[in-house]
């Protein structure tokens, strides 16, 4: 598995090679137009709003250049769930003629085994239950902890008393290098010539028996395929933070899937588990060089995935996206600050793609994917120079006040609601049951105030992280913990909300920003108290009984 120059094109000789995807030429289209459009729409209008008011300044000029460019970013998942709404499911059979030898990589550090390997062993025991003799489970352990380690290999031990059909080995790596792909990457140089596939799973990972021969049916059936992704869901259990995640992913997660299957075709992304790959295809092609740069843009590519799909896609090789399995989940973080110590480490990996975007030979969709990548983070810096740019100007009320000011907030809200109608639509459709619609509809309303109510928050911290990150930071890896801190905890994480929501009352109450700004400033006030009250525990929603057999 050789490291990859990023400076010359590669293709690999035992690619098949790729048509071009004329399938996806149209969603792609439309993926174009239909933000560009909105955000034409937007620029035209607040133009016009500034225009009658004569005088041209500057907090207009960046007022204009920031929204439209959000406006163009948000509409991309409103026309990614049109097209999922207009997807038709593709039938994928849960047995391949050919059975590969497949080696299911549980990747570990630091994890609490006793909830991760027992759900992983029941899968193993239902693949071979239903004749799948071929698939054996591989934990590649990178735990610092010895009592960690310990533990890991007990179970594994007696798992393989208890069922001596199984085949089930614990691989340790003395040290962790370049983490979770480094890992990986250590077992296909030492182990990889046995298997020809391999099914990559996280520690908060679980996809069903049926799935993964979904997975496996199509890597089989599709010979010009590398690396095939499910679209994993999030389980609805544990904190409200978990299940208002859960249900998001539910509602809108499945759809955006089926319109990013779409508009992706065989250029489609890698998450970094819950996905099967050919393992000499990726030895030959997805070998992560480190960078030479200094930190945080050089060293190991923290956020791997992204530029693994890239690799095996210029290798000559297709990536596929399969929004039809329903049986492949993950879990979240339990509260809002475990989500934004993981974010961390994401914008950190996510920057680094600045430095890999002009790789030679990557495909012009792979390019996106990574851009996309990076400015998922900006976006919360446009957002922050789109709301001081709007309240440092001296006029901006009387702006407000006029017909379009309203419109153009009405649209933008409108563009972010979307993609929650269509979720719900589509969930209604599916279901066809009146009580189930209204269900979703209760959790579509509460997930969408509970995010209105933390973006203020959320947008903050991310400047916070990016200025952390450009400040080279290092951001350790954690694994997910339990919600369980005090009030007073939250009170503590969040004072910079607090500080700047007291602020922005203070300066309401004196008529110094315009109204419009109140509700950003009751939010903001107020992150504690909601912050906390995600965290807390609601009981099991039902899914948490998923298991790792047939249901999916």
């Amino acid at each position: 598995m050789p490291d990859q120059d990023l400076t010359k094109p590669f293709h690999d000789k035992a690619a098949p090679g790729l048509l071009p995807d004329t399938h996806s030429f149209k969603p792609r289209l439309i993926l174009a137009v239909l933000p560009l459009s909105f955000a034409g729409v937007i620029a035209t209008l607040l133009t016009m709003l500034f225009l009658r008011e004569g005088q041209w300044s500057v907090s207009e000029t960046i007022l204009i250049v920031s929204m439209t460019v959000l406006a163009g970013w948000d509409a991309l998942p409103t026309a990614t769930a049109m097209l999922g709404l207009l997807r038709q499911e593709e039938a994928i059979t849960a047995q391949s003629n050919a059975p590969f030898s497949i080696a299911i990589l549980l990747t570990l550090r630091d994890e609490d085994a006793h909830q991760v390997l027992p759900h992983n062993i029941t899968l193993l025991k239902s693949l071979h239950q239903r004749g799948q003799q071929f698939y054996s489970l591989h934990v590649l352990s990178d735990s610092a902890d010895p009592r960690h380690v310990a533990t890991e290999r007990r179970m594994l031990g007696e798992a393989a008393l208890k069922w001596p059909h199984l085949t089930m080995v614990h691989h340790h790596r003395a040290q962790n290098i370049d983490y979770k792909a480094g890992n990986i990457r250590s077992w296909i140089r030492t182990h990889g010539d046995a298997f020809e596939a391999c099914l990559v799973l996280d520690a908060d990972s679980l996809i069903d028996a049926q799935s993964v021969l979904k997975l496996a049916s199509t890597l089989a059936h599709d010979h010009t395929c590398a690396l095939v992704q499910s679209v994993p869901r999030v389980l609805p259990q544990g904190t409200l933070w978990q299940v208002l995640q859960g249900k998001a992913s539910l509602y809108y997660g499945v759809l955006q899937g089926a319109g990013a299957a779409r508009w992706m075709g065989r250029e489609a992304n890698y998450f970094g588990h819950n996905a099967m790959f050919r393992t000499r295809a990726f030895a030959e092609a997805a070998g992560l060089p480190s960078l030479h740069h200094r930190f945080p843009w050089g060293g190991s590519i923290l956020s791997h995935d992204f530029v693994e799909a890239a690799l095996l896609r210029r290798a000559g090789w297709a990536v596929r996206l399969l929004p039809e399995i329903g049986g492949s989940f993950e879990q979240a973080p339990p509260d809002m600050i475990s989500h934004l110590r993981r974010d961390q480490r994401w914008c950190h990996g996510n920057f680094q793609h600045g430095r890999i975007l002009s790789s030679a030979g990557f495909h012009p969709l792979s390019r996106f994917h990574l851009f996309s990548g990076i400015f998922t983070y900006l976006a919360s810096a446009f957002w922050c120079v789109t709301l001081v740019a709007w309240g440092v100007q001296g006029r901006e009320q009387g702006a407000m006040e006029s017909k379009l000011g309203p419109l153009v907030l009405v649209l933008v809200l409108t563009n972010l609601m979307l993609p929650r109608i269509f979720g719900w639509l589509n969930d209604r459709r599916a279901r066809a049951n009146p009580e189930s619609a209204l269900s979703s509809l209760f959790w579509v309303l509460c997930e969408t105030l509970v995010s209105a109510a933390l973006a203020p928050s959320l947008m903050l911290h991310r400047l916070r992280i990016m200025g952390r990150v450009l400040m080279n930071a290092k951001a350790r890896w954690l694994p997910h913990r339990q919600a369980n801190l005090s009030i007073l905890d939250y009170a503590r994480f969040h004072w910079l909300e607090t500080v700047l929501g007291l602020g922005l009352l203070a300066l309401f109450e004196r008529a110094s920003i315009s109204p419009w700004f109140l509700p950003l400033a009751l939010c903001l006030a107020a992150t504690p108290l909601f912050s906390w009250l995600v965290a807390r525990p609601v009981g099991e929603t039902g899914t948490s009984s998923i298991s790792t057999g047939d249901n999916s």
